[in-house]
């Protein structure tokens, strides 16, 4: 099933990059979009799939939870429910953030396509940070509006479902309308100087409050895996910002405001690379930003011409191709297989086959 989405999708990709009408390519994106609903949805095996399913019947063990999911577990139980259908209400929700930030894009088989390369095999397997994004993302629109109240309230319930939710914290500030782009960069270019020089700190006092989770995460990492994480961020960072140099002037007044928090939101991931060196794992602020960089290049692709549609693939493309690369040098191939593992492909094949 994952073969087939990124064939259709990707075979549906280049005819968009020729301009299909937005109608057309809704019409063609809904085999790769359907069938990536049904690879979250129905997934039934993953690295943490069974611990999550102990939760059911391990009652302790859902403590060891953030309270909002520990929450969703006890409700999903009560209603006679189990982990299965926490999987579903995951895939129902990037349907739901897809259709929320690409119904005007005519692009949305080049977001399944490289959505499915990456950072899909991660979302389906940390579930509760998938939640936690999701619910971020979809907060955007009261950032737009300029609604802290309402957004403050959807980013509590994303940090009850992860407490890394925190780091996006100050996002609405930094998002204010009075906030040129110009003092945005003032702000985030000191906290990450400030940040490499307290990480140490910040690292101790993380340790003090999460000994357990830290202990675990603290596992000195190969210099290979910071490297990583730092050229990661770099493309991220390099591919919207030529982007945005192509768009300058020509984004209309009903998408600046929007692309604008994107264009934020990826370049927010620069706090923690001074982290990094101390704590990999915090590299998931920097992947909880994918998803928002394809989605602004698909709203920008309309700003852009053939050829520059052309090196912004490229772009994309060359993150993929480094993240492949680093998968079969950490030898994850086996988290692609885990895509397959799904409820209708069973029902198919037992008894249709």
């Amino acid at each position: 099933m994952f073969t087939l989405v990124v064939c259709l999708s990707g075979a549906f990709a280049l005819l968009e990059l020729g301009k299909l009408s937005k109608y057309m390519s809704w019409f063609l994106g809904l085999i790769p979009l359907s069938l990536l609903f049904v690879m979250v949805s129905f997934n039934r095996l993953n690295r943490d799939y069974f611990a999550y399913k102990n939760a059911f019947v391990i009652f302790g063990f859902r403590d060891t939870f953030d309270f909002g999911y520990a929450f969703l577990v006890d409700t999903v139980e009560k209603l006679g429910g189990d982990h299965e259908h926490i999987v579903f209400m995951a895939g129902v929700l990037l349907v739901i953030v897809l259709l929320k930030w690409l119904k005007t894009s005519s692009y949305i088989n080049l977001v399944v396509l490289f959505y499915c390369a990456y950072p899909l095999i991660y979302d389906i397997n940390q579930i509760r940070n998938f939640f936690m994004y999701l619910i971020m993302i979809l907060s955007f629109g009261y950032v737009i509006d300029q609604k802290p109240i309402k957004h403050y309230l959807v980013w509590a319930v994303s940090f009850s479902m992860h407490k890394f939710a925190l780091v996006y914290l100050p996002f609405y500030y930094f998002c204010r309308e009075k906030m040129s782009r110009q003092r945005f960069f003032w702000w985030i270019i000191r906290i990450t100087i400030i940040l490499a020089i307290l990480s140490p700190f910040v690292i101790r006092l993380a340790s003090r409050f999460y000994p357990a989770k830290m202990a675990a995460y603290l596992v000195p990492q190969p210099r290979v895996q910071i490297i990583a994480v730092f050229i990661y961020a770099i493309i991220d960072f390099v591919t919207v910002w030529w982007i945005d140099k192509r768009i300058a002037n020509k984004v209309s007044p009903e998408d600046s405001r929007k692309m604008e928090i994107l264009y934020r939101f990826v370049w927010l991931s620069i706090l923690i690379l001074p982290i990094a060196f101390y704590f990999v794992e915090v590299s998931r602020m920097q992947r909880n930003a994918i998803l928002v960089k394809y989605i602004y290049c698909a709203l920008a692709m309309r700003y852009l011409t053939f050829n520059e549609r052309v090196v912004a693939v490229v772009l994309l493309a060359s993150s993929i191709v480094f993240y492949l690369f680093m998968i079969n040098y950490n030898h994850n191939w086996d988290l692609y297989r885990y895509l397959d593992e799904n409820t209708l492909r069973y029902y198919f094949k037992r008894y249709l086959f």
